[in-house]
């Protein structure tokens, strides 16, 4: 998919902040652009049944977004604009949302992130100038999300219960929640989806005062270093779509960090 923007944001910096650039796109208006695309997981057709069954679905592949950034009064790039713009697009090695920001209404990127890295980028070159760079972006997932979702609980203004509102544009996808638990005694805290009557309760042996931070499937402390995992049950909270009451037991504070999904294309 080639993009338009205004502006975009990509690893704590707007494409604005460097100077006078434009997004621009070399591409047809008529371009086709794909919302989804999934392989159907399904049985043969045998002898005498005209339905063949089908088990569920999995993404086809990720996503890639094209763009091209040039100076809005058409000068070539020196070296170092080039340089800089290329250090701040490449240097990232993980996976980080992309997004971008229109200011004419026009609402088909802003609102979404697109997670990924930058993995090409060439120059447009109009004899020994160097117009501008188009650039390639490879998604980690076939769809984007949206900003990040924060919600607190403590038990002092709203002991034992927090709800959650998740709205997904694929219904069936689970979201693991990133969790920072601030524990003020020593015991086990529980967690429990009680709109989820599938899921298990999470329960953690809390230390006094040492925070622990729950990330895809692991356990941190505050400095970053591994957590045990012989702490917790390994039955970490997971979100539905819809709404969502956990029931809490324990003495501490908790931040719930999570992005919904959303379908991508124009």
């Amino acid at each position: 998919m080639a993009v338009y923007a205004d502006d975009m944001f990509y690893d704590g910096r707007n494409l604005k902040s460097f100077g006078d650039y434009i997004l621009v796109s070399f591409d047809s208006d008529d371009e086709e652009s794909t919302i989804f695309e999934r392989d159907i997981e399904s049985g043969d057709f045998v002898s005498g049944r005209v339905i063949r069954n089908q088990y569920g679905t999995t993404p086809s592949d990720s996503y890639e977004l094209e763009l091209a950034i040039c100076k809005e009064d058409g000068t070539p790039f020196t070296t170092p604009e080039s340089e800089e713009i290329i250090s701040w697009l490449a240097s990232p090695d993980t996976p980080v949302p992309l997004k971008f920001i229109s200011h004419d209404g026009d609402d088909n990127y802003t609102g979404i992130n697109y997670v990924g890295l930058f993995n090409k980028g060439v120059f447009i070159e109009h004899g020994n100038y160097k117009n501008g760079i188009k650039l390639s972006f490879e998604c980690n997932s076939p769809y984007g999300f949206s900003d990040e979702i924060v919600a607190n609980y403590s038990p002092t203004t709203n002991p034992g219960e927090l709800v959650i509102l998740c709205n997904n544009t694929i219904k069936r996808n689970m979201i693991y929640p990133v969790l920072e638990i601030t524990p003020y005694a020593t015991e086990t805290i529980t967690i429990t989806n009680k709109s989820d009557p599938s899921s298990a309760p999470f329960t953690l042996e809390a230390l006094e005062n040492i925070k622990v931070k729950v990330v895809d499937f692991n356990l941190y402390d505050e400095l970053g270093d591994f957590y045990p995992l012989t702490k917790c049950n390994l039955e970490f909270p997971c979100l539905i779509d819809g709404e969502n009451i956990f029931e809490i037991q324990g003495n501490c504070d908790i931040k719930f960090m999570f992005r919904t999904t959303k379908c991508l294309g124009r």
